[in-house]
């Protein structure tokens, strides 16, 4: 497995966990309308992690699980920022800055790993592609 490759697949697996543990925990605290929105993303984002799950393992890659400690982090952090507002403005917020500093991350990942292969950076290009369409999806809410 190249390098890479390895580093790529690691970040997009880390920022699709948390990016799912977000709008996981945003539904949670949401009404209907939202919460359906962000339970169809999460699915779609957690196909995105087992693509990059798979294409680590096809490569015989080491799979890095200490995503777990950053996971409970960002359930407190969201906790703590939902505890006397939950309205719609608010948790739409909360996701789009999520997922925009997770689209900065895989950006600079991208540009860091430029040497990883094509099927990497495709599924790379497909989680920034689903980050920026949640954005928009969020900016309803506002």
């Amino acid at each position: 497995m190249k390098k890479d490759d390895k580093h790529l697949l690691q970040e997009m697996i880390l920022k699709s966990r948390l990016s799912a543990e977000c709008m996981e925990q945003i539904g949670s605290r949401a009404d209907k309308e939202m919460a359906d929105c962000l339970s169809k993303e999460v699915i779609h984002v957690l196909r995105l992690q087992e693509k990059s799950l798979s294409a680590m393992v096809e490569q015989n890659g080491s799979i890095n699980y200490n995503y777990l400690s950053q996971e409970k982090k960002e359930k407190k952090r969201i906790k703590r920022s939902t505890l006397f507002n939950t309205s719609h403005t608010h948790l739409a917020e909360i996701v789009i800055k999520d997922n925009m500093n997770y689209l900065a991350d895989i950006w600079t990942a991208m540009k860091k790993y430029e040497n990883a292969s094509p099927y990497v950076i495709e599924i790379a290009r497909e989680f920034t592609d689903f980050e920026e369409e949640m954005i928009e999806k969020m900016k309803t809410f506002l």
